[in-house]
């Protein structure tokens, strides 16, 4: 999602703390990890997967989102979640279309998956 994405949300529009607001926007915007934010705001993983939940279903209701969206769900061993994460990021710095929109990996990971929304190209 990018920064404008996420702008569009409105958070600042829900009951949202503005410190669980920041964490939302480091997780889509800035693509760093549920759990690695959850621990560093005391948070259990389970309310940060919760409230991750609650900001992407937002964004998907909103008027004017874009509903060019595809979610892929990927079961992977463990092992080869960071490398996974690392592709999405190398493909979002590769990528030189300006209404290609973005690719963020998200999802649970305890569970070992990640899912990776993204646009899919208009023709």
């Amino acid at each position: 999602m990018t920064a404008e994405q996420f702008r569009l949300l409105r958070m600042q529009d829900t009951r949202i703390k503005p410190l669980n607001q920041w964490a939302l926007h480091e997780i889509f915007v800035k693509g760093r990890s549920q759990r690695a934010l959850a621990a560093e705001l005391g948070m259990t993983r389970s309310a940060m997967s919760q409230l991750v939940r609650k900001a992407w279903q937002r964004y998907l209701e909103r008027s004017g989102t874009d509903t060019r969206l595809v979610t892929l769900t990927v079961t992977i061993p463990a092992n080869y979640e960071h490398a996974l994460h690392a592709w999405v990021r190398d493909a979002l710095r590769s990528s030189t279309l300006p209404d290609q929109g973005s690719r963020q990996p998200c999802g649970r990971p305890h569970e070992r998956s990640a899912t990776v929304a993204s646009q899919a190209e208009q023709k």
